[in-house]
């Protein structure tokens, strides 16, 4: 999948999950409920492990993240979103990051092995 046609698919994604969180407010309203949308850590989970890329994506995202100073864990991050309030990005989809991790990635030499 090219990053264009990435980032189109996770735009719609995204759209269509704050469409949902719309409706279900309007439907928790008169509970008192609400909805919250939140972009959480990227982590490298049993299954996220074996999609190609993902774990090499995830640790130079790591990598780059704390050289800029900005790389919590996810516990931190568990805590801080409930406690400012704030239900957004920690930092993974800056601009600058994501640019970084593709100059990175395009640097890696590939390599094929024999199995």
């Amino acid at each position: 999948m090219t990053p264009g046609i990435l980032k189109c698919h996770l735009c719609r994604t995204k759209e269509d999950l704050e469409k949902t969180a719309g409706i279900l407010n309007k439907l928790l309203s008169d509970l008192g409920g609400e909805v919250f949308v939140s972009v959480n850590k990227a982590l490298v989970t049993r299954a996220s492990s074996v999609i190609p890329v993902v774990p090499l994506y995830i640790s130079l995202l790591y990598k780059i993240m704390k050289e800029k100073g900005i790389h919590e864990g996810c516990i931190e991050q568990m805590y801080r979103m409930p406690a400012s309030k704030v239900y957004g990005s920690d930092g993974t989809q800056r601009g600058d990051v994501q640019n970084e991790v593709v100059r990175c990635g395009c640097q890696l030499p590939l390599k094929t092995s024999k199995v």
